[in-house]
């Protein structure tokens, strides 16, 4: 009866968000619990084509730390920021930058304390949303099983796998401890820091900036419950590794004089954009998009990320502080440290 009651609720909020957002999903997509250790995935009741879109949301609707500025409670971020500058962000958390590689290295920082004053304000722009979102337990839960699971499959990386764990731990604490806490314009629980941290990570993608002129990490709602791709390990001969999933799904862009899916054009003016088109936040989309055809029942999914950890493990250009911590840490530089970075960071096991 309780689970019934957080399900409907789960629901409630979402749809809530939905609508006030204009927030458009395809008439065939399922939101779902099917695979406890996996929460919340995408799926599909009917065949669906390659190259639907699935998901579309307005530009607002994003997370990052210039939305939270424009739609948040109305905190400044400038005090963190100015206070980031004159510190060496990158050479104080090399693991959690070698999880996030390709943003700024304060970006993290920044965006988890503003989620974390959303998530303790009364009233939120994303409130619905923030309703929905799995709590510190849950995710805690998810992580416990993730490297379980991930220790039976690949047994040979469990020391890797406490390893980074523990520096990510260490990482945010210290963040918290010497950077928010004494410069942030209001100081959250350390337990919702940490909570805010975990849902950056699992749930961020990289976006880019409004101008055009580099990339920012963002919060998508509705396309974060999309679930990444699963990948093998090439050191195991587990028969696990035989049911590897892979990706079906990305993230695309909608700019200016782009018309969205025809399906989802009835909340939108005659050209095909949204109604509330007054700023650049209204007039751009975010797209899920499948570039694969899909069966009934089958699951949306996103591009494994280990391949793009496997690029940073292999990067000529890696920073000199974080060649500094994998050359501390030998056994970090193992062959399918790249896909233990990838179970860190979403908790999808091995």
């Amino acid at each position: 009866m309780k689970r019934n009651f957080r399900s409907a609720k789960f629901a409630e909020y979402l749809s809530t968000f939905a609508l006030i957002h204009q927030i458009h999903l395809h008439p065939t997509l399922l939101i779902e619990k099917r695979d406890p250790s996996r929460g919340y995935g995408m799926y599909v009741r009917d065949a669906v084509d390659a190259g639907t879109t699935m998901v579309v949301l307005p530009r607002r609707s994003l997370m990052t730390s210039t939305s939270v500025d424009t739609f948040g409670v109305g905190l400044s971020r400038l005090s963190l920021e100015n206070a980031l500058q004159n510190i060496s962000v990158r050479d104080r958390f090399p693991a959690m930058n070698l999880l996030l590689m390709g943003v700024s290295p304060v970006s993290w920082i920044v965006l988890a304390w503003q989620l974390s004053v959303e998530l303790s304000a009364r009233h939120s722009f994303w409130w619905g949303w923030l309703s929905s979102v799995p709590s510190l337990p849950d995710l805690n839960e998810l992580e416990h099983a993730a490297h379980a699971a991930s220790r039976v499959v690949a047994p040979q990386l469990a020391g890797q796998m406490a390893t980074i764990r523990s520096a990510l731990q260490k990482e945010v604490d210290d963040a918290f401890t010497s950077i928010v806490a004494p410069h942030a314009a209001v100081v959250p629980t350390i337990d919702t820091f940490r909570w805010a941290v975990r849902l950056v990570l699992t749930r961020s993608i990289v976006v880019p900036t409004i101008e055009g002129t580099g990339v920012d990490l963002a919060i998508a709602p509705f396309i974060d419950l999309c679930n990444m791709a699963t990948a093998p390990i090439k050191g195991s001969s587990h028969k696990k590794k035989q049911n590897v999933s892979t990706g079906n799904a990305e993230v695309e862009f909608l700019g200016d004089g782009e018309n969205l899916p025809e399906w989802s054009r009835k909340e939108t003016d005659e050209g095909g954009q949204f109604k509330t088109a007054d700023s650049d936040y209204h007039r751009h989309a975010v797209m899920l998009t499948l570039h694969n055809a899909l069966l009934p029942g089958d699951e949306v999914l996103l591009d494994d990320a280990a391949g793009l950890f496997h690029e940073i493990m292999h990067e000529d250009s890696i920073t000199t502080p974080l060649k500094a911590f994998l050359s501390t840490n030998p056994s970090l530089q193992h062959p399918d440290m790249a896909a233990v970075l990838r179970m860190q960071r979403y908790h999808i096991p091995l």
